[in-house]
């Protein structure tokens, strides 16, 4: 439930997308067919101009990031855990990481650490995962004193499978009425279907659902995820509430809906789309530290992936004028 759907605004975007459509790592989902709830059981299709892409990764979403890497060139990835970062003039940043390993008793040996040494650094992860490892008199001079809570806006997204379909003409809903606890419903049979089949697959969701039954993902508004999470709401209080407003969005009862064979609550702390950064990205030239993600430019997988390029963009420049200055 992190990624549901790729769309494409963007024209730099746009041609990414086509190259990734052309070398098979992601299929179109022709049902996703969007519309907007305007009022409890009044839709409409979105305008073609809002939303005119909807793609998914293929098989999974997952994949799409695994067909990345694959294809990258010159770089060396290292995978573990980062736990401290430094930066100490003039060397630069030092990452240290405690790495993945494959012992068999994880108890018995401790996990290798290594550190190495950045000229500069780009921090592609949430803010709120980077203020871990960053200090917060480098996240205050980066974001502004105090701002790094500005991007952590949390969403409560429920998974649900229910017995039967649903019979809806569009596998994706805007909720945009006043009120309503949820923002987004996501047809997650339909969804992933649309990645098996554009692999190759039967479709029909995998180990999704069985036969008959129908997955959909709603998550809801930050406010009301805020409040929620303030009152200190259980989760499973949190799944009937929206469970209950989904309903109301299509003009049923809850003794309307299939019954729920199963549900997956989740809270996401950063689930926003109403925050940009100039640029595209936090640039502190003077760190050499870049600092990218969808929260930097519009919450969005095309925003990611227009945030690491203009961070990509600010270190290229910086060790030109390094390399010049030399």
């Amino acid at each position: 439930m992190g990624c549901l759907y790729i769309s494409a605004k963007e024209s730099r975007f746009v041609r990414q997308l086509d190259e990734w459509c052309k070398a098979g790592h992601v299929a179109e989902w022709c049902d996703a067919r969007p519309h907007k709830i305007s009022a409890p059981g009044v839709w409409s299709p979105l305008p073609v101009e809002q939303e005119a892409r909807w793609y998914v990764g293929r098989p999974h979403m997952g994949s799409l990031v695994q067909c990345m890497l694959s294809e990258q060139k010159g770089i060396t990835v290292r995978q573990g855990d980062v736990f401290d970062v430094n930066h100490g003039p003039p060397t630069g940043w030092v990452v240290a990481t405690h790495l993945t390993t494959d012992a068999e008793d994880e108890d018995e040996e401790e996990p290798d650490i290594e550190s190495h040494l950045y000229e500069h650094l780009i921090v592609a992860t949430p803010v709120d995962d980077a203020a871990a490892f960053l200090e917060r008199k480098v996240l205050d001079r980066a974001l502004g004193r105090g701002r790094y809570k500005d991007f952590v806006k949390e969403r409560i997204s429920v998974a649900f499978v229910f017995e039967a379909g649903l019979d809806l003409p569009f596998g994706f809903a805007a909720l945009t009425f006043d009120g309503s606890p949820v923002t987004v419903a996501i047809d997650e049979t339909s969804r992933r279907a649309a990645g098996e089949e554009g692999a190759g697959g039967k479709g029909g969701g995998g180990q999704v659902c069985s036969r008959g039954e129908e997955v959909w993902v709603v998550q809801s508004a930050t406010g009301w995820a805020r409040r929620a999470l303030d009152e200190e709401w259980e989760l499973e209080a949190m799944g009937n509430a929206l469970l209950d407003a989904f309903a109301a969005g299509l003009s049923r009862s809850a003794s309307e809906m299939p019954a729920v064979r199963a549900r997956e609550v989740v809270i996401w702390p950063y689930g926003d789309m109403d925050y940009e950064v100039d640029g595209g990205c936090v640039w502190d030239a003077e760190l050499g530290l870049a600092m990218a993600g969808d929260w930097a430019y519009n919450g969005r997988l095309e925003g990611a992936w227009l945030s690491g390029v203009a961070a990509a963009q600010r270190v290229l420049d910086a060790r030109s004028v390094d390399e010049v200055g030399h």
